[in-house]
Parts: structure tokens; sequence; C-alpha cells
């Protein structure tokens, strides 16, 4: 159980960015692109949204962002 948590937290410690772009940023974006585009299947606009927040939260990984200090 110790080696679990000892993964765990250096996999959060190193991806936790890229979590925090797919989780938050990408039901964000869903619901924006659902406001705004009604008329397509809602599927495809939460799976392109929470795409769009991975790629964000890779893109902050990369570019070393930070939204905690």
């Amino acid at each position: 159980m110790e080696l679990f948590n000892s993964l765990l937290k250096d996999h959060l410690s190193k991806w936790a960015l890229v979590w925090f772009g797919f989780l938050f940023w990408g039901s964000i974006f869903s619901a924006f692109l659902i406001m705004f585009f009604q008329n397509i299947s809602h599927s495809y606009l939460y799976v392109l949204g929470y795409f769009l927040g991975i790629i964000f939260g890779i893109f902050s990984k990369i570019n070393k962002w930070s939204w905690i200090n």
C-alpha cells in the first residue's frame, strides 16, 4: 500500500496540470460548446470539450504554466 501511495503522489505531482486541464477546463469547454452549438449531438461536444481540456493541460505542462503558486 505504501508503494501505491508513493506512486500516486509522484504521478500527481508530475501530471497535476494535465489532470486539472482535463477535468476543470474540459468541463468548462464542454458546457461552452453545448451552450453555443445546440443542434449537434451532446456526446460529441462532451468529447470535444474534454479533448480540448486535456490538450490545454498538456500545453500548460509543456510551458510550465501554473495556476497554483
